[in-house]
């Protein structure tokens, strides 16, 4: 099969972050047979045709790195109107290269709703067109009143929506005005339920945990028996990151916080006065699987938003599961999907210090219970492999098992 990808963000070189999943997925339909022609965004503006999937870069007028790969777009285009204009250059770039380019293509797979998934709508002519919604671009369409338009766009067209979770589905649903019209219905009825997987190979192995535990703890200045907790996300309003924060404090525990954002200098002013939190900055993949290996806890506190936006599934929680390592995250969004309360983690009220600074202080003088946590996670992790976790997107386009 003869795929074409369109998306915002795509590894810029190895152990990006930004889109690391969408690069997963393209290599696991390589692997079943696809063979891939991805448009991304990105500075350099030339044909990468070196590797598979071959991977095309158009420029983004000026602003590609703070865009699509600072933070998140959704989050940079609330923040400032100004990079709507350069935003809709983009997606005029990729829905012409695409459109010159569609004739080579047996299907379609776009990721984020606008602009890849509303240009590949436009584009598909009857090819199978699969168009995954993370999160983010749920919640902006909604917020610029585009939502039902884009998704009868897709239903006319013949498109078929991959969510990350069941909750984003239902959250869309929800949105919309009640109740929706039969094609609408038929949309969301038909839509694949696909969280997005995690590069198995990146996770330290077993034997070298030890090693990389003693490493981390010495450059990060902890004790290497201390209890050590995690964060590893975007510092933006969504992950909740202050309350990670605020509950470590308040259990006097040991927390790093990785990762980079428009929350960073507050985030800093709260762990000032805190010797026991470190704030490291954006990671690399390597360097954010050596954190996990270092950590007795990965917690995920992320919050609903004043706007509804909430979290679809975040790919770190199955890195710490495969990782073996457990999570304590917010009942919020597709979380309660990933995470079993009291199997493989924990899952606390949103936005509660106190309920999330217990269970931070339950854990760190429990460690055989935290082992439990992370055997269990370690097990459960197998799902989050791409050869599992591609399936219902695989299925869709019409390529072969894993």
């Amino acid at each position: 099969m003869r795929l074409g990808i369109l998306t915002t963000s795509y590894p810029r070189h190895a152990g990006d972050p930004a889109g690391h999943f969408v690069a997963g997925l393209a290599g696991e339909l390589v692997r079943r047979g696809a063979d891939i022609e991805l448009f991304a965004a990105g500075n350099a503006g030339e044909r990468d045709g070196s590797g598979t999937p071959r991977v095309r870069r158009l420029r983004a007028p000026g602003t590609a790195e703070r865009l699509f790969y600072a933070g998140g777009a959704p989050d940079r285009l609330e923040a400032s109107r100004l990079l709507w204009i350069p935003a809709a250059l983009f997606a005029a770039r990729q829905l012409a290269a695409a459109a010159a380019s569609v004739g080579r293509w047996d299907a379609l797979l776009t990721h984020w709703l606008v602009p890849s998934g509303m240009n590949g709508a436009l584009i598909a002519c009857g090819r199978p067109h699969v168009a995954v919604a993370h999160s983010g671009d749920v919640g902006l369409l909604r917020r610029i009143g585009l939502l039902g338009p884009l998704l009868a766009l897709l239903a006319h067209r013949k498109s078929q929506l991959a969510f990350v979770s069941k909750a984003l589905r239902e959250q869309v649903r929800a949105w919309l005005p009640s109740p929706p019209s039969p094609p609408l219905e038929r949309l969301l009825d038909e839509a694949v339920i696909a969280p997005m997987g995690v590069d198995a190979e990146a996770v330290v192995p077993a034997a070298r945990v030890p090693e990389v535990r003693r490493e981390e703890r010495r450059a990060l200045g902890l004790p290497e028996d201390r209890f050590l907790a995690l964060v590893l996300a975007r510092l933006e309003p969504i992950k909740g990151v202050d309350v990670a924060v605020a509950a470590a404090r308040r259990a006097g525990v040991s927390l790093v916080v990785a990762g980079d954002g428009s929350e960073r200098r507050r985030l800093e002013g709260l762990a000032a006065a805190a010797p026991l939190i470190r704030l490291v900055g954006s990671v690399d993949r390597s360097r954010a699987s050596r954190l996990l290996a270092a950590s007795d806890l990965l917690v995920v506190p992320s919050r609903v938003l004043a706007s509804g936006r909430t979290e679809g599934a975040p790919t770190v929680v199955g890195e710490a599961y495969l990782a073996g390592v457990p999570v304590v995250a917010s009942a919020v969004g597709g979380l309660p999907e990933l995470v079993s309360h009291g199997v493989t983690g924990i899952l606390v009220p949103p936005d509660d210090v106190v309920a999330l600074a217990a269970i931070l202080g339950e854990l760190a003088q429990r460690p055989d219970e935290c082992r439990r946590l992370g055997n269990a996670a370690r097990r459960a992790g197998e799902r989050f492999r791409w050869r599992h976790a591609a399936q219902p997107i695989a299925r869709a386009l019409g390529l072969g098992s894993a």
